[in-house]
């Protein structure tokens, strides 16, 4: 004996589908987000964060004291790391970017005619696609930092650009702008481009108020970021940007350096969903879409010919390469890619002989999450503490909590340079590491200035020759640049040992005393 459903109940199953497709589809981003903290970037981010909230944490460190670019992430999230820690907060915060995700995620597919498995099957490809094949180093699952909550936002826009509601769309740009403006700008960009390149347009009519409420949103973000530099000499802001472009952020901003491996694979991809976009009649909605990330590839265009002016000229394109011309492209167009063969799919559904290689698309694409799903959760070492960044990742952690532990709160350390966790388990200020890379210009003068002076060999050429480790640095010289930067502590590899007060030893790792003013508790053993 079967009951008729009550109409309420009827129009409960599309929101119980879509609610279960945000469940699935932010399982598969923490599939591909959830390794053990700290990410590459949270230190940067959130030990900045606390530090807005909490000035005397890690009081002298540089990086900390420099202005703050990402103002509204810091006010969000610093204030809950004065109660939890680092670590739990990071967990919370990517919980928070995955469901944010999930849920923009599943608005735009749907939006595009994807639903359940496909869009989970979408997303899975999309994020494998991202992270295999874009250009310049970009990413969209990772660590908890600014640019995760800007991209689901940026994915909401595009949803209601695609439905033709352009005024919510323009609050979701402006909303995403406030987290991060390059993210937020360069997307509104490209928005821009589909609504003046793709016919029919939808009407501005009414879509006003939306605009100018995204733009005072997008005020929190944009305010910020040019404060950086205000009154500011522009050769000083000019010399920032060559130390930006030319050394420390190459692999992200200037294209002579990307690999060529990392070319061919995007260059591959692009093709493919050019040739997708050219043989099937999309609808006006796809159209849209299509016509945003046109836009994104448009901006890319532009930064690839910035970059061959750049092997002539390259004193003109450094201000201009800065600002990532490559990150919406490495997003845009795997997300293109992925949601477009997921929607032929879906499309050649009712024709027999499509639904075996569909299937086998769906299948492929949650195997590949599952599996990376695997590859996080077997590896218990971060991210930021990979082999590159120290020696031995628990001989680095034995030794930052050494520090925490019997050092002041207010001491400073000489560490390795290519550190970028010591902050985050010691909870003391360092003088510079290469990862701590101040956003304004005069602070990436003074930062440039002492990376070149505590771990540069040939003054020449300083981003070249490093000393491998400042173990190598005589007693008295480490002494000095200790008195000159006001680091009380060496934090340096074990071997050599140093004629210096030590404090501590492991296989790795040993701390030494540089001042004589600083009384620490009582020294731990060597293990």
């Amino acid at each position: 004996m079967s009951f008729p459903l009550s109409p309420r109940h009827r129009l409960s199953r599309p929101r119980l589908r879509a609610a279960a497709t945000i469940l699935l589809a932010a399982l598969v981003f923490a599939a591909y987000g959830a390794y053990p903290p700290p990410d590459p970037n949270e230190p940067h981010y959130l030990s900045k964060a606390r530090h807005f909230w909490d000035p005397q944490w890690c009081a002298g460190d540089l990086l900390l004291e420099s202005p703050a670019a990402h103002l509204l992430f810091y006010v969000v999230w610093g204030w809950p790391s004065r109660y939890v820690s680092l670590a739990t907060l990071a967990w919370t915060g990517r919980a928070c970017t995955w469901l944010l995700l999930a849920y923009a995620w599943q608005r735009l597919a749907a939006v595009l005619g994807l639903r359940g498995l496909w869009a989970v099957a979408a997303a899975a490809l999309f994020v494998e696609l991202q992270e295999r094949c874009q250009l310049a180093g970009e990413w969209i699952v990772g660590g908890l930092e600014a640019k995760g909550f800007a991209h689901g936002l940026v994915l909401l826009a595009l949803a209601q650009q695609v439905r033709g509601r352009l005024g919510c769309s323009a609050c979701y740009s402006g909303a995403a702008s406030a987290w991060h403006p390059l993210v937020g700008g360069w997307t509104a960009l490209s928005q821009c481009w589909s609504y003046l390149s793709v016919r029919p347009r939808p009407r501005l009519h009414g879509a006003w108020a939306g605009v100018a409420a995204g733009g005072l949103m997008a005020l929190l973000g944009l305010v910020p970021a040019l404060a950086l530099n205000w009154g500011v000499a522009s050769e000083v802001v000019q010399q920032a940007s060559e130390i930006h472009v030319q050394w420390r952020l190459r692999h992200h901003l200037w294209p002579a350096a990307f690999p060529s491996d990392s070319l061919l694979r995007f260059g591959l991809l692009l093709a493919a969903w050019a040739f997708l976009m050219a043989a099937v009649n999309w609808n006006g909605r796809w159209r849209r879409f299509w016509g945003i990330c046109q836009g994104a590839v448009l901006i890319m265009v532009t930064g690839l010919a910035l970059g061959l002016i750049g092997l002539v000229l390259p004193e003109r394109v450094y201000g201009l390469l800065r600002y990532y011309w490559f990150r919406t492209s490495d997003v845009f167009v795997p997300m293109a890619a992925a949601l477009g063969l997921l929607g032929l799919a879906r499309r050649g559904w009712n024709l027999g002989w499509w639904r075996v290689p569909a299937l086998a698309l769906l299948a492929a694409a949650l195997a590949a999450a599952g599996f990376q799903a695997q590859q996080r959760l077997a590896s218990p070492c971060p991210r930021a503490d990979k082999p590159g960044k120290v020696a031995d990742w628990q001989d680095w952690q034995a030794a930052c909590h050494y520090a925490a532990r019997n050092t002041p709160a207010h001491a400073r350390f000489l560490t390795p340079r290519l550190s970028q966790t010591f902050k985050w388990y010691a909870e003391r200020a360092e003088a510079a590491t290469w990862k701590d890379t101040p956003q304004d210009a005069q602070a990436i003068l003074a930062w440039w200035k002492r990376l070149r002076d505590i771990y540069g060999i040939d003054p020449c050429w300083p981003g070249w020759f490093w000393c491998q480790s400042l173990a190598e640095l005589p007693p008295s010289r480490l002494r000095e640049l200790g008195a000159r930067y006001g680091a009380d502590y060496l934090l340096v590899e074990s071997e050599p040992p140093l004629e210096l007060d030590c404090l501590y030893r492991n296989r790795s790792y040993a701390i030494y005393r540089l001042a004589n003013g600083t009384q620490e508790k009582q020294a731990g053993g060597e293990r």
